[in-house]
């Protein structure tokens, strides 16, 4: 084919037919992304789309893209059902009247476009643009698209942050859904396509069918030479995308820091008198920094009990322990223990307020002072040593080797302070957890009771902060009844308290009521972080249980979880149950019909808003099988002289 004397001559093939096609509609409806789609046989990337959102460029394509892009030419020719056709496109400003009605003369077919994002440009179909068409193009059959389907589906919230703060917003309620649409083209007796160039959907199905409708309209074939096309063919729907499960935020494991607690004679149970300082420390930090206070506390617990058999006094028992010195570490003078109140332990005049606060602040804190961590205070060798002297003495050997990182550059890829970490976290669990040792206060639940360690729990949690340290009932009482729980969800929530970590195989229970007792009282004890990884775990053991069947038991615990999560403010539970029961609804409401029904109305409301596939999917799609199965296709497109009767659209026919 050349361009000769202003007009297109076919040299290569007498039988190839060229088709002029107007495309109009309302700006921004997506007429040229449509028609660009078309000549580059490609589609827009999403970025593009997003790109152009925020500005609307009008552009004009027209006859002069053929004539200087070859690729364009290239692809303008068409092999439809055995012939030879080459297509021309002419897009159109949507307010520029002169401009339209130039672009209309010898068109062949119409495209008119309109949004299904912009009920107005819907509107105007009918009041402007098929009245106009008529007019300058009296016998052209016309052809009804809408544009832009996938903000159906689409996050309007996200595209609403990207468009231009002064482009109008996109609302939920603006959507046009296909029936809508189906019906208004069977109505003016139109087909009706559908396209979406930002998923590549229906682009092809256009204009194929326009080329269907315009070559037997023609009469430049010769009569034994006409071809004999296919009428219309139907557009199946574009099936949304079925949406991803939204993610379940991981908790990254929190280190053990006991800071709250430093210099803090809250649930103290121990006083350190050194030569001019006194400490209030914790019986239960301590040996769980140190085997060397672990030692000396199991001696005056057996001491203790040696000595009592001969007490007259009872509870106010006061004495000095009676154990051997070999018995002591090297720094202390003696202890001090007493029923009613803290013990004391007496250490030797050589260790200096300035070392033993050191060595504490590690315990507590897990990490140095500012003032040693920069090197200020250890200019003098004394001091450093003092410092390694009595670290050693305590037993805090992660406390050594961290001084060392300090000056000596170690290849160890774990810093001590991480290990030490490690230690008390298993410690805590090995020795304090569920168990009697120093413990000072029990909780009674529904099965049974647990001896806890009132400092663990101020220091891990501020509800029992609160509760055990102002002015509730619960502060100076030795039992706490904790109804509505059990022992089992008990441990769990102080196992996180106690090392701000949970091992999820130590939940090893079944769904059901266990389930939702531990989110219960991760919320009631306002523990959001617990929440999350019972969260994260109940998820996976779903997704297991859903990999190997899907069946009605299944439906039915997340119906009740979903139900459960609402209750005690576990949203991203929440969030899964509603994703697992919107993508299966139809399989849940045969199932479990009667436990839908026991939804409360907000949850039930956002399942079926979410449900997938939508619909008017569902309604489209049943529309199209029915046409498919028979369908009169006796009205291929409308002329002006046609009576003013309701034809059946060659897309769909109910």
């Amino acid at each position: 084919m050349h361009y000769l004397d202003g007009k297109f001559r076919n040299m290569d093939n007498a039988n190839e037919e060229t088709i002029k096609c107007v495309v109009v509609g309302d700006n921004n409806v997506g007429k040229t992304k449509l028609v660009c789609a078309r000549a580059y046989k490609s589609y827009a990337s999403k970025v593009d789309h997003l790109r152009y959102l925020k500005i609307h460029v009008p552009t004009v394509w027209a006859l002069d893209h053929y004539r200087t892009d070859p690729l364009v030419l290239k692809y303008s020719r068409e092999t439809l059902d055995g012939w030879r056709v080459s297509l021309r496109l002419w897009d159109t400003f949507g307010d520029h009247n002169k401009n339209r009605v130039f672009a209309y003369g010898q068109a062949n077919c119409v495209v008119v476009c309109f949004s299904v994002g912009d009920p107005k440009s819907f509107q105007n179909v009918k009041s402007f643009w098929i009245p106009e068409v008529r007019k300058h193009c009296k016998k052209a059959p016309i052809i009804l698209v809408g544009c832009k389907i996938d903000l159906r589906y689409a996050d309007l919230d996200d595209i609403n942050r990207k468009k231009a703060s002064v482009s109008k917003k996109l609302e939920a309620c603006d959507i046009l859904y296909p029936e809508v649409c189906r019906n208004f083209a069977e109505d003016m007796g139109l087909p009706y396509y559908e396209v979406s160039v930002l998923e590549g959907f229906g682009v092809r199905d256009v204009f194929e069918n326009v080329l269907r409708v315009c070559v037997p309209a023609r009469g430049l074939f010769s009569s034994f030479s006409r071809p004999t096309l296919n009428r219309p063919l139907f557009q199946k729907p574009l099936e949304p995308p079925k949406p991803s499960p939204p993610p379940c935020p991981a908790v990254e494991d929190a280190p053990v820091n006991f800071g709250s607690l430093y210099k803090n004679s809250v649930a103290s149970d121990l006083r350190i008198v050194g030569e001019n300082f006194k400490f209030s420390a914790h019986k239960v930090v301590l040996a769980a920094a140190s085997d060397v206070f672990h030692r000396i506390f199991e001696i005056r617990s057996k001491t203790t009990i040696l000595d009592a058999n001969h007490n007259p006094d009872g509870d106010n028992f006061k004495g000095k322990s009676t154990f051997q010195d070999s018995d002591y570490p090297e720094f202390v003078v003696g202890y001090e223990f007493h029923n009613a109140e803290s013990d004391v332990l007496i250490l030797t005049a050589d260790i200096t307020e300035f070392a033993f606060l050191s060595v504490m602040h590690f315990i507590y804190t897990g990490s140095f002072q500012s003032d040693i961590s920069h090197g200020t205070r250890l200019e003098e060798n004394h001091q450093r040593s003092e410092l390694l002297t009595i670290g050693t003495a305590f037993g805090v050997t992660h406390f050594v080797e961290a001084l060392e990182w300090i000056y000596v550059e170690r290849p160890d890829k774990i810093l001590p302070t991480e290990k030490f970490d490690v230690l008390r976290k298993n410690r805590l669990n090995a020795m304090f957890l569920c168990k009697d040792l120093y413990s000072d206060i029990v909780f009674v639940a529904d099965n049974g009771s647990l001896p806890a360690h009132k400092a663990l729990l101020v220091c891990g949690s501020d509800m029992m902060s609160a509760m055990l340290l102002s002015d509730f009932v619960e502060k100076g009482n030795k039992a706490l009844n904790f109804p509505e729980t059990t022992v089992e969800c008990l441990q769990i929530a102080f196992e996180y308290i106690y090392t701000k970590a949970v091992d999820t195989n130590s939940i090893a229970i079944e769904f059901g009521n266990a389930c939702d007792d531990i989110i219960a009282l991760a919320n009631r004890l306002c523990l959001p972080e617990l929440v999350l990884i019972v969260e994260a775990y109940i998820v996976k053991k779903f997704n297991e249980k859903a990999a190997v069947c899907i069946d009605r038991e299944l439906y039915e615990n997340v119906l009740c979880m979903l139900e459960v999560a609402h209750i005690h403010n576990a949203p991203n539970l929440a969030k899964w149950c509603v994703y697992f029961l919107a993508t299966n609804y139809n399989d849940v409401c045969k199932k479990c019909k009667k436990v839908m029904k026991c939804l409360s109305d907000c949850n039930l409301r956002r399942v079926q808003s979410l449900r997938w596939p939508p619909v008017w999917y569902i309604k489209d799609l049943d529309a199209y099988e029915r046409a498919c199965r028979g369908c009169n296709l006796s009205a291929i497109y409308m002329r002006r002289d046609d009576p003013p009767k309701r034809r059946p659209s060659p897309h769909f026919n109910y």
